[in-house]
């Protein structure tokens, strides 16, 4: 599976929430490495929003041949 953005739609979160998440992850040989979350940057900081994704994402594939650094900024308005 590698679009992310329909990887992400299958999760289902409470009604109530809005805001941004960012987070910052490599990918190595088609594979998320470690996940962080920027609280910084981010608006939404409930624990279990951001785990869910987290864990959404660190199961998330792309094509083999990608590596890299990636910073990814979600606008959830649930």
């Amino acid at each position: 599976m590698f679009d992310l953005t329909q990887h992400l739609e299958q999760l289902n979160f409470p009604s109530g929430f809005s805001g941004e998440i960012v987070f910052e992850f490599t990918l190595n040989k088609g594979r998320v490495g470690r996940v962080v979350l920027d609280e910084k940057a981010s608006t939404l900081k409930d624990a279990v929003v951001v785990e869910k994704i987290k864990r959404s994402l660190l199961l998330w594939r792309v094509h083999p041949s990608t590596t890299g650094k990636v910073i990814l900024t979600l606008h959830l308005h649930v």
